[in-house]
């Protein structure tokens, strides 16, 4: 009977012994333990830093984590459902944490309370020293994911916190569709549509309140006829869902502008309208969400809300480190908000 060949891992003791220092210097090198009270000359550092590149030398972070090391990663769990938004988000944060001397170890989720377990368990294993929650969590599922949840404590969650007591950031959604409305009635629009992807999203919810308290703040009539929902799983629509969103809002509702609930539905909007002949903006003005570069490119160019994605990371990263430093917030300093800017272009 053979026996089977097992590989071991390089450790640190190995790279050590093969650049003929001790662990301790090959620790200051390879690890940043010690303080100041180990140094290291600079010779010494390349040889070590040769030896542990030679022999793929990886640190074995639950260890770290047991000896309290700072491991100088942040956990991002991220989002599946608006993948161009989040990866654009996901950059910024990268950036600013770099800034910082952090890097990022990143899952992508699906909703799945056990694969979010399995994250959370990796995360920890590698000793992440905060958590990112880079997804929307709609309010029926969060009493099912908070118990994940109890044993972390350098969490800030997007939207919305799903721990008592939590840390968020979040986009002032009511405030973006504020403008945009205020925008188009400036224009002497007053049949703004609106289009929502799911009602059952409270994502959507936010934007609803949004349209109709401008118009209350103007004292002007809401028509809940202009708003119109496709009860869609997805927030990319397909072409017979486009059809019919047009269909009412050219047909019954008469609308002479339509909001839409991101760039790609806005982009999807001017095109079956134009293959309708109906001239952007004269006939039908078009308001995305997002600002993603597909705005750009569409004839007219697409007047959309931007996120401010650069601000969000550094209220993030702010917010992040004095978790990670153990400072105390305030209870009015939980939630950081971003307020978003309408970026005007020809299309509304």
């Amino acid at each position: 009977m053979t026996a089977k060949h097992v590989t071991r891992s390089i450790t640190l003791s190995d790279v050590a012994r093969q650049a003929g220092v001790s662990r301790t210097t090959a620790a200051k090198v390879l690890l940043g333990t010690g303080g100041e009270h180990v140094r290291v000359s600079e010779k010494t550092r390349e040889l070590v830093q040769k030896i542990a590149d030679e022999v793929n030398y990886r640190p074995n972070r639950a260890a770290q984590q047991l000896r309290c090391a700072k491991s100088g990663l942040i956990g991002v769990l991220l989002d599946t459902v608006n993948t161009p938004v989040m990866f654009d988000r996901l950059s910024a944060i990268e950036d600013e944490a770099a800034c910082h001397g952090y890097r990022l170890l990143i899952a992508q989720i699906r909703h799945s309370s056990n694969a979010l377990a399995k994250h959370l368990a990796e995360m920890a294993s590698y000793g992440v020293e905060g958590l990112v929650c880079l997804f929307d969590v709609n309010r029926k599922v969060r009493p099912q994911l908070a118990p994940l949840f109890e044993n972390w404590t350098n969490v800030v969650f997007h939207g919305a916190p799903i721990q008592p007591a939590g840390h968020c950031i979040r986009v002032d959604t009511v405030g973006a569709i504020r403008q945009s409305v205020a925008h188009l009635l400036d224009q002497g629009r007053l049949r703004i549509g609106m289009e929502l992807w799911n009602m059952d999203d409270e994502l959507m919810d936010l934007r609803a309140e949004g349209y109709q308290s401008e118009f209350v703040a103007r004292t002007l009539q809401v028509d809940d006829s202009l708003v119109w929902a496709a009860h869609s799983r997805s927030a990319r629509p397909t072409d017979e869902t486009i059809r019919r969103a047009v269909r009412y809002f050219m047909g019954e509702v008469q609308a002479d502008a339509i909001i839409a609930s991101n760039d790609i539905w806005a982009v999807r909007f001017i095109q079956r309208l134009k293959a309708e002949g109906l001239r952007i903006p004269e006939d039908m003005a078009v308001i995305g969400y997002d600002n993603l570069e597909l705005g750009t490119v569409i004839e007219p160019n697409l007047t959309t809300v931007d996120q401010c994605h650069e601000m969000y990371a550094e209220k993030l990263l702010q917010l992040m480190l004095r978790l990670i430093a153990g400072e105390q917030t305030a209870p009015s300093n939980r939630v950081c908000t971003v307020v978003p800017r309408l970026i005007v272009r020809a299309s509304g």
